[in-house]
């Protein structure tokens, strides 16, 4: 993986993705025909870029659909690699752990990579969740007592910001704040 000029996967690969992941074998092998499917639909590179992500996901929102492809994306080239691919996935499906989806929800909310959830970066991920293409419209008040009463929840500590450890807490108390990235990986495989 990271070479472009060749766009097949080791055994030794495989392996480590079935070790590393909540997928066996066989899924790991469905998945990356899935992958070379997905990243020749923009450009044939063997990569996903983010076109190619936003169009497979389905995504209404790009703004949202960046900061999901941000925690997907764990390396600085802007593209995500089949390893991401399969990591990513592994990190948000129905086979996930709580805390494993939960650390990758907080990564999509923690777009300066702190650590740490701000209130702008809460109200970064608000907006563009309910950026263009949504039918709910809150006024600026509302959005702020939103966030005020969440920081309220959640910054058990009271320092103004959420760390990961605040965020695992708050996910186990109330687990459907995971629901926005996850994905019923029984329905690819169908």
């Amino acid at each position: 993986m990271g070479n472009e000029q060749s766009l097949e996967v080791s055994s030794k690969e495989y392996q480590a993705l079935v070790e590393q992941t909540h997928f066996n074998k066989e899924e790991v092998a469905k998945l990356y025909s899935t992958f070379k499917d997905i990243s020749a639909t923009h450009i044939d590179d063997g990569k996903i870029d983010f076109e190619e992500f936003f169009k497979m996901l389905g995504f209404t929102n790009r703004g949202f659909a960046q900061k999901v492809f941000d925690a997907f994306d764990t390396s600085p080239d802007k593209v995500i690699d089949f390893q991401e691919f399969v990591t990513g996935l592994s990190h948000v499906c129905n086979r996930a752990t709580l805390e494993e989806k939960a650390k990758f929800v907080f990564n999509v909310y923690d777009a300066d990579k702190s650590g740490q959830i701000s209130k702008d970066e809460l109200k970064d991920v608000m907006l563009q969740s309910l950026g263009e293409n949504s039918s709910i419209k809150l006024p600026p008040q509302v959005l702020d007592k939103i966030i005020n009463d969440t920081f309220k929840k959640m910054d058990l500590d009271g320092n103004g910001e959420i760390s990961l450890d605040e965020f695992i807490a708050s996910a186990k108390q109330n687990p459907s704040i995971l629901n926005c990235v996850s994905v019923d990986v029984n329905k690819i495989f169908q």
